[in-house]
Parts: C-alpha cells; sequence; structure tokens
C-alpha cells in the first residue's frame, strides 16, 4: 500500500483511499507533520484483508410460517475456491437456527434450518472467523395467504357472452401475491366453444378483494349438449399457497334458442332524474324461450330512502314460451326541492320459474340525478368521469367494513383503469384496516365497482375519526371526478345511552307498583348513571294524581364499568274505588352522568287501567270497563273504555283498551285520535283474520299478550316481547317489531330423528310475501344468485339443502329473527356468512335473520350404526352440536360437518374413523350411508362441551371453534394473555362438583405421546375435555 500526502479541506476534512493487493492483516498510520505540544499526532488502524465471499439462498425470502422449518443455504468461496469442511457461525435475532456451528460440505455449501414459534421480524447471520458475514432479513408470520376459486364449479349460459369466474385471497394479507390462470379443453374445445384465456391475477400488499376472470364464450350454430372446461391456477407468488379449489369446471349450457333462458337486467345501472316521475326497468331473456316462466323483483335502499327519493316496489315479470321480448317495470322518483348529489337504490332479481336460470347481471343500480341541482349532461362517445359516488360515508364502528362506490358516468369508451389508496388522518391503522388497489373497467363497461375497507372495533370511547380515500393514477379515462377522494367517518359504538325501555308501559290498577325499566345501550366502559322521576300532577281527567292515583318518585340508577344489564325502579299505585277510566303518569331521565348520554326514549308514560266495577253495559259507545260476555259489533270505545273478554267484529274505532278478545271474521280495529291499546290474548280467525290498523300492541307487567291470525296493518306498533303465533301477518315491513321471534308465525318442521324442529322457510310474515317466501329471499342474495345456487327446503325434515357436483350441502334453519323495520341497508350485513363452526346465517333485504346450523344428513343410519355399538342414540343439542352417552356418566361431544360426498368406491356402511389431518394418531369419525344407491360420507368432528363456556374467555382476541375440530381458545390481555391452539376429544367426563363461574384451561400430561404437553378443559359445571395440542 502507498502512503500518500493529503491536503486537508477548510473544514480540516480530508478523504483518501486505500487498497491491498494481497489478503492479510494490514495496518493503515496516519500522522500530522506538525508538531502538537512537543509530539507528532498519530492514529493507527489494524484490518483485515480478505477474498472470502459469502452468499445465502433463496436470496429473495419474504415471509415464513410459525413453527415450520425454513431451509437456507450459505455458499463459501476464498478466491473462487469453495471452502470444504470450514465452520461456519449462525444466528437468528428471533426465532432458533438448528445448529450454533456447521461444516461446508465438498462444494463450499452449508444447509441449516431455522424456524420460530412466534410472528415477528428476523435477521439470520451466517459469519467466518475472521468476522465477516452473510445476512438475510425476512419475517416469520402465523398463516399464508391462501389463494383459491370462489367456487369448484360454474354453469354459465352460452348467450351470455362471457363467463364470470371470481378469485378470493383469505388468511395472511402480508406482501402482493400472484397466481396464474389457464384454461383446458374438456368437452368444450378452445375456439370453438370458447376463447381459451390465461394470464396472472395480482393481489397487492393489503389487498383482500375478490378478483374477476373473464372467459369469452363463442356461439354455436346448432344445438348442443352442455359442454365443460376446467380453469386451472398454478405458479403462486409471494408468500401464499393455493387453496382447495385450485381449479373450477365451467359448464356452458343453453345454447341460442333451447332451454328456458336466462333473465337479467339489461344493464348493469340505469339513471333517471328526479323530474322524470318514473324510471324503467328492463329485463331481458337470453339464451332461450322455451316454457313459460317468471322473476321476481324487488327495490332496496341504498343511499336513496323509500318514501322519501322513490316508492318501495316489488313484484314480477311474465314470459309465455316463445317470448324472448324484453319486460319492463317502473319505479315511481319522488321528487323534491332540495340540492341533492346523485342517489341510488339496488334492484334485485330472484325466484326465477318455469325452468329459467337468473342471468350474471342479477343486481343493478339505479341512480337518481337531482334536478334542481344537476344539470342534464347528454352522454357522448368519452372514457368517463371517474369519481367516488359520494364525497363522504359515515360507518359504525362495530360494521366490520364499509363499501365505497366508484363510479364512471359520462361516457364508457376504451379500458379505464384507476388506482385506490387509503390515507390516516384523525384515524389510523387501529382503527381501519390500510387498502390499496386498482379499479379495472371494460370498453363499453360503465357500472359502478366497489370498495371494502376493513374496520376494527375496540373497548374504548371516542370521537367521531375520520379516513382519508382517494383515487390516482387514471389511465384510460377523461378525468377523475369532483369526488376523486372521499372521507370516511367512522361513529364510536362505545359510548353509552340511557334511556326507557319503551314509550308506553301499561299496569292494572290494583297492583301494588309498576315496575319500570332503563336501559343502557352502546359501550361499557366507565361508571354512568341517570336520575329519574315521576314528573308533577295533571290538570286533564286523563292523567293520574300523585297523592291519590301513585307516590311520586325520584332516585338514580347506576351502572359500574363493564355493567350492561338492565335497571329498575317502582312506582307505588294507589288503588281506588272510584270509577275514573284509563289514567297516565309521566315518566322523565334528566342528568346523565359519565361519559352517557340520554337516549331519544328519555321520556315515557305509565298508564293504568281502571279496574273498578261499574254499571257498564254493552252499547254503541263504551266508556266504562266492559267484562264482555257476548258479542260486539261496530262499536266505538272512548279513550276511558275497556272491553274485556267476548267476541268483537265488525268496524271498530278505540281510543280505549281491548284485552283478552277473540275478533269475529274480516273485523277493522282502527285506533282513534289516541290510539287504542290491545293485550292479553287476541287471536280471530284463520281465514279471514282481523286488522289492527293505528294501535299498540303491548303486554301489562308480567302478563303475556299473544297474537294469533291476526294482521297488523298500517299505523300500528308492536312491542319486541309479544308472542306472535301461527296466522300472523304484517302488512308492511316496517310494522314487524325489532329483534321479533318470527319461528312461530312461520311453522316448524318435524323430525322424529332430531330433537329439533326444523323453521318453515317456504313462508313468510308478510301479508303479500314473495314466491317461496324467505327461501325464495334467500335464494336472491348476490352471495347464491351470482353463483346460480338454489337452495331447496326438504318438506319432509326442513334441511335446507344444496348439491355441487358430489357435494351435499344441508342445514338445519333454527331461528328467524327481525333485525331491523325497514329493507337492508349498508350498515346490515345482508348476505350469507359462514362461521368458523359450520354454522351459517342469511340476512335478506327485508331484514330477516336465518340462523341455521350443520345437520346429520342420515339420522337413522347414525342411530342404527351407534346402537350395533353399543351406544345409545344422539341428541341434537340448542348449539347444533351432538351429544352421545358413552359409559357411566362419561359422554361424546360432535359436531356434523356442513356437506357428505358422493364416494367412487364401496366402504362399509356404519360409523368408522380415519385419521384427523391435523395430528396423526387422532381419530375423524364419519358415517358411511346409502342414498338410492349412492354410497355418501359424511363427517363428525369432536366439539367443545360447552362453546359459550369458551367464547367468554377471549380477552383481546377472539376465539376460533372451527368445525373441523380445531380450536384457537385466547383468554386475557396484555401479559396475561394466553393462547391454546389444539384438537378436541370427543370423551366428555362430568365433574365430582362445578368448577366456578368461568371455565379453566390447564396444561396437562401429554396424552397422545406425541411429545407436546396438552391441555385440561374444565367447563363451569365440572364436565372435563382434553384439548390436543397442535404443533
Amino acid at each position: 500500500m502507498s502512503a500518500p500526502t493529503i491536503q486537508l479541506d477548510a473544514k480540516g476534512n480530508g478523504k483518501f483511499t486505500v487498497r491491498a493487493d494481497a489478503p492479510g492483516t494490514a495496518t493503515l498510520t496516519v500522522s500530522t507533520a506538525t508538531v502538537v505540544g512537543g509530539h507528532t499526532q498519530s492514529f493507527t488502524f489494524n484490518f483485515i484483508v480478505t477474498d472470502d465471499v459469502l452468499s445465502i439462498a433463496p436470496a429473495d425470502l419474504a415471509f415464513v410460517l410459525i413453527n415450520t422449518d425454513q431451509t437456507l443455504t450459505v455458499h463459501w468461496e476464498k478466491a473462487g475456491v469453495p471452502q470444504v469442511n470450514q465452520p461456519l457461525n449462525l444466528a437468528a435475532t428471533v426465532g432458533t437456527v438448528s445448529a450454533a456451528t456447521v461444516l461446508t460440505n465438498d462444494k463450499g455449501d452449508a444447509t441449516f434450518t431455522t424456524r420460530s414459534p412466534v410472528a415477528g421480524d428476523t435477521l439470520v447471520t451466517a459469519s467466518i472467523a475472521n468476522g465477516l458475514n452473510a445476512q438475510i432479513g425476512f419475517t416469520f408470520v402465523d398463516n399464508f395467504s391462501s389463494i383459491q376459486l370462489a367456487t369448484p364449479h360454474y354453469t354459465v349460459n352460452e348467450a351470455d357472452g362471457k363467463a364470470i369466474l371470481l378469485l378470493t385471497r383469505a388468511g395472511s394479507l402480508r406482501g402482493a401475491v400472484t397466481v396464474d390462470y389457464q384454461t383446458v379443453d374438456g368437452t368444450a374445445v378452445a375456439n370453438t366453444d370458447y376463447t381459451p384465456a390465461s394470464g396472472m391475477v395480482t393481489w397487492a400488499d393489503g389487498d383482500m378483494l375478490q378478483k374477476v376472470v373473464e372467459i369469452p364464450l363463442l356461439a354455436t350454430l346448432q344445438l348442443a349438449d352442455p359442454k365443460t372446461f376446467t380453469v386451472v391456477l398454478s405458479k403462486v407468488t409471494g408468500f401464499a399457497v393455493l387453496g382447495t379449489t385450485a381449479q373450477t369446471s365451467v359448464t356452458i349450457i343453453n345454447a341460442p334458442g333451447s332451454g328456458a333462458g336466462s333473465l337479467q337486467f339489461t344493464t348493469g345501472e340505469f339513471t333517471a332524474k328526479e323530474s322524470d316521475g318514473l324510471a324503467t326497468i328492463s329485463v331481458e331473456r337470453i339464451g332461450g324461450n322455451k316454457n313459460a316462466v317468471s322473476v321476481s323483483y324487488t327495490t332496496r335502499d341504498g343511499t336513496a330512502i323509500a318514501g322519501q327519493d322513490y316508492t318501495l316496489m316489488q313484484g314480477s315479470l311474465n314470459w309465455v314460451a316463445g317470448d324472448a321480448q324484453p319486460k319492463t317495470f317502473a319505479v315511481p322518483i319522488l321528487s323534491d326541492e332540495e340540492v341533492e348529489s346523485v342517489e341510488t337504490l339496488s334492484l334485485n332479481l330472484n325466484n326465477p320459474t318455469g325452468g329459467a336460470n337468473l342471468g350474471a347481471r342479477a343486481l343493478a343500480t339505479l341512480r337518481i340525478i337531482d334536478s334542481l341541482g344537476t344539470p342534464t349532461t347528454p352522454m357522448t362517445d368519452l372514457p368517463g368521469v371517474v369519481q367516488f359516488e359520494a364525497d363522504n360515508y359515515q360507518v359504525a364502528e362495530n360494521a366490520g367494513n364499509i363499501t365505497l362506490t366508484v363510479t364512471r358516468t359520462q361516457g364508457s369508451r376504451g379500458v379505464v383503469t384507476v388506482h385506490y389508496s387509503t390515507q390516516e388522518d384523525t384515524a389510523t391503522n387501529a382503527d381501519f384496516i390500510g387498502t390499496a388497489g386498482d379499479l379495472r373497467w371494460l370498453d363499453g363497461e360503465a357500472s359502478s365497482q366497489t370498495i371494502k375497507i376493513g374496520l376494527f372495533d375496540n373497548a374504548s370511547i371516542d370521537s367521531t375519526r375520520k379516513f382519508i380515500v382517494k383515487l390516482t393514477n387514471l389511465v384510460g379515462g377523461d378525468k377523475l371526478g369532483d369526488n376523486a377522494k372521499t372521507i370516511v367517518s367512522i361513529e364510536d359504538d362505545d359510548a353509552t345511552s340511557l334511556h326507557f325501555s319503551k314509550a308506553d308501559y301499561v299496569v292494572n290498577e290494583d297492583i301494588p307498583k309498576a315496575t319500570l325499566t332503563v336501559v343502557r345501550e352502546g359501550g361499557n366502559v366507565g361508571t354512568v348513571s341517570v336520575d329519574y322521576a315521576t314528573m308533577g300532577d295533571c290538570s286533564t281527567k286523563s292523567c293520574a294524581t300523585a297523592g291519590q292515583d301513585y307516590t311520586a318518585v325520584t332516585g338514580t340508577l347506576t351502572w359500574v364499568s363493564g355493567d350492561t344489564t338492565d335497571k329498575t325502579f317502582t312506582v307505588p299505585l294507589l288503588d281506588d274505588r272510584d270509577i275514573e277510566g284509563t289514567e297516565s303518569i309521566a315518566l322523565s331521565l334528566t342528568n346523565a352522568t359519565g361519559n352517557a348520554s340520554l337516549g331519544t326514549l328519555s321520556e315515557a308514560t305509565l298508564t293504568l287501567l281502571d279496574n273498578d266495577a261499574t254499571d257498564c253495559k254493552p252499547a254503541a259507545v263504551i266508556d266504562c270497563y266492559l267484562r264482555n260476555q257476548g258479542t260486539l259489533r261496530d262499536i266505538k270505545i272512548t279513550q276511558y273504555g275497556t272491553v274485556e273478554g267476548g267476541k268483537v267484529g265488525g268496524q271498530v274505532t278505540t281510543d280505549g283498551v281491548l284485552k283478552d278478545v277473540t275478533f269475529l271474521a274480516k273485523a277493522r280495529i282502527t285506533g282513534g285520535v289516541f290510539g287504542g291499546i290491545v293485550r292479553g290474548v287476541i287471536e280471530s280467525d284463520p281465514v279471514d283474520p282481523a286488522i289492527l290498523n293505528n294501535v299498540s300492541i303491548n303486554k301489562v307487567g308480567t302478563e303475556d299478550t299473544i297474537l294469533k291470525n291476526i294482521i297488523v296493518g298500517r299505523g300500528s306498533t308492536v312491542d319486541s316481547d309479544i308472542l306472535l303465533q301461527e296466522g300472523v301477518r304484517f302488512e308492511d315491513n316496517s310494522l314487524i317489531p325489532s329483534v321479533a321471534d318470527l319461528a312461530e308465525i312461520l311453522g316448524k318442521i318435524h323430525t322424529p330423528e332430531l330433537s329439533l324442529d326444523a323453521i318453515n322457510l317456504t313462508n313468510d310474515v308478510l301479508l303479500n310475501s314473495a314466491v317461496d317466501g324467505i327461501l325464495g329471499a334467500i335464494n336472491g342474495l348476490y352471495d347464491l344468485a351470482s353463483e346460480g345456487f338454489v337452495l331447496t327446503q326438504n318438506s319432509q325434515n326442513g334441511h335446507l339443502q344444496l348439491d355441487i357436483e358430489q357435494f351435499h350441502y344441508a342445514v338445519l334453519p333454527v331461528q328467524v329473527t327481525q333485525i331491523l323495520r325497514k329493507q337492508a341497508t349498508e350498515y346490515i350485513p345482508m348476505g350469507m356468512s359462514v362461521h368458523p363452526d359450520g354454522e351459517v346465517n342469511f340476512i335478506t333485504h327485508t331484514g330477516r335473520e336465518i340462523r341455521t346450523f350443520p345437520v346429520v344428513q342420515a339420522p337413522l343410519a347414525l342411530q342404527e350404526s351407534l346402537k350395533s355399538l353399543g351406544y345409545e342414540s344422539f341428541t341434537l343439542l340448542a348449539n347444533g352440536s351432538l351429544q352421545v352417552p358413552a359409559n357411566g356418566r362419561n359422554y361424546f361431544s360432535a359436531r356434523p360437518s356442513l356437506f357428505a360426498t358422493d364416494l367412487d368406491t364401496n366402504l362399509p356402511l356404519g360409523l368408522s374413523s380415519t385419521d384427523c389431518e391435523w395430528l396423526l394418531g387422532l381419530p375423524a369419525v364419519y358415517l358411511i350411508y346409502d342414498v338410492e344407491g349412492q354410497l355418501r360420507q359424511q363427517f363428525f368432528y369432536p366439539a367443545a362441551a360447552d362453546p359459550d363456556a369458551l367464547y367468554v374467555l377471549a380477552g383481546e382476541s377472539q376465539t376460533v371453534l372451527e368445525n373441523g375440530g380445531r380450536a384457537f381458545v385466547h383468554t386475557g390481555n396484555g401479559i396475561d394473555k394466553h393462547s391454546y391452539r389444539g384438537y378436541f376429544d370427543y370423551l366428555v367426563k362430568p365433574g365430582a362438583e362445578p368448577s366456578g363461574r368461568r371455565a379453566r384451561i390447564d396444561v396437562t400430561d401429554d396424552v397422545n405421546q406425541d411429545g407436546l404437553p396438552d391441555y385440561l378443559v374444565t367447563y363451569p359445571n365440572g364436565d372435563r375435555q382434553i384439548l390436543f395440542q397442535l404443533p
């Protein structure tokens, strides 16, 4: 090495380079030429010069699954020569390496593994004695992305022109991933029946949206049998694997002129001006014209609201055999003087009849343009303007996600793409899932597209938080519109609202006291309180008087943090012998403290029904308390009148009370100026039931009010605690009480072999319901209609059934609840959801929530097989699990799988088992049974003996119990958080005594001898069950 002299710059700095001619230990000295304090300044540096080269493969590693070995290879060369039998030192910042030191082989390579039980970023280092090292960084994650097709089979109409396939990404959303797809001939031949297609589908980091692949179909000149081709996924990149549905078959049916055809909207988006008065919607029949066919249509609120912006419509369209002309229906548009942005509503087709199918456009959007505020812009041959449908959105924190709509208007020429991305504002990544991606419109396509963004619900009280979603990088379009960005406001759901449980309470005058209920709604954080009081005396005849009719009360109700139970206070009543008629007491809530606010029901009315005997006789006008023992017709009941018992018919006007009355056929009961009250046991003729209009149907104290064979008409209100029985119908969806149990109205289908009855879904509770009732509404949901799936209900056992090739799905509908008083909005997750435990729920556009769970598809075969093994028959529990008595007091706990599968091989009938897919040596039990000569197999997996007891243990992470027997149970928060991953044992052993109020999970011995300690779950009732630990 040379030793040059360098010149320092004005700041006293000097730069130079050093280079070695050969490996070895080098010394570098830097000294000054001047003497400072009698000494020359000298600095010496020692370093190693080497020609060693280290490298680690694979160099592009990004993500590795926890608890999984990742193999790495280090290559060591020196002057281009592989270093043989030389030691390498290994280390990792997160996780472990298989050895601290490894030796290179004859090629200079050393292979080792690394793994980690926890997620996190790691840096793996391989070093040699002189300090030279090679490093690789990657991230341990707890699950992969799973890329798959949405369904294993599609059926499409040739006349539709294209097959639309959906690809999904589940599991981890970390990192960008891609997958290739390719069409493969079957009986359908490329370039004859369809256009071959191949390509790549991409998801960006955090992108969870479904992707669409379109395969063009080619029309043939002659009729042909259905033909099939396959679409295969391959070559996944990024931290992802192929899911269970890595290929799908596409069957082409209904060549032009054959079959009943498909029914669909002529376009995915219709537009009307507010001043038009009517929007004409057209529906086409394609792919065949045989048979007479029909289809039902409905409208559903979007940003346009029925009754304010348009008139709610439902009905059906009909085609005779041979008719293929489009049909239309009209949606009345309601005009106002307000300046408004574009408003939208959804149009839905469902329940095709006569062998017809729903086409690809079974859903459409109607856009209403404000005539006052939005001038008409003629459509031109332009690429169009792309923007959000609205410049702001509001969503509840607990909604789970929000869907934003992006429109392409004023043109549709050419292919257009736009990039979207989220941006934090007052809302951060603790409030929502950051999302980015691209939207794409094909030439001529102008339908709206959507972006779904996930939300996080927390347990803290927050103000409204906002984040921004932007549209950028428009390619092929005319321009971005004014709404190129939108603001999403997340409304907190943790603040507390205090209010009465209802607006009107009704009691008899002769009871000692009336009990009033106050509800804490919303969040449960913090201590809150509210003052209550009866209000002052009334001067009118209908108001009760304090000191004569009741004792005035005041007080305070308090809830501690975490308490959401209802609180009550009482008002003492003073019975008298005065004939007073019905009187009322005003009640109020004031002074909400803590983080609470007063709800809308901060005031209520307590009605006292006079029970004093009078010389009350039947008359045209009843203004007293009449204990009716005969039949009354065409009467008027004043606000001081009560009719109890007997029969009532004709035209009845009431401001008073009807109690325990049987209405005659075709009776019409109408509330007057003050409205009327109906309570007790109320029934009517099952063929021509009575209609109740403008009355309040409620209960008094602990006495139940029961409706049977009654039509609830306009203006009436029904409390949610009323018992609704057979024959009850509602004129309008808004009349159905929220959270009402509709099971008794709909009726049950009994299966002798099961201890639970199925609810009949071919009915509905509306007076004028759609064809096929609730089942028709379920089949009209996009999740099913878009795939061409049609559920049926077995009339013998009530099972909801769906057959897809060799898979036979069946669930038992056990609960139908009304969850809202109008048609579903963006805050209601309308559609189908499948829970990890196999429970399948549906929410229809009318707000019916249907709860179902997997069911034993061959109960008799299961009974016979259990008896042959020496066991008693099974019991189907209310949570959907099966319980089978074993020896002593022990029992087995299991849950049926969602589907049974056709078998191609002969296996013995009855119960048997195989190794479960999660742990070798542990069983998964299945039943083989015969269906008309075809063998089928249904699995029964182990299940938690008391699932609810495990769910309530969850802290900051959600407990998941899977239908396949696995459990992911989390307890506690922060440093006290514990997680348990395992596979249940079928056997449950009862304990000697209850274990306490909560379940407990303890580490126990290695029961299955796989080298891992297992867990003992002890339930509150003392029952014990092993949870085998998963690696």
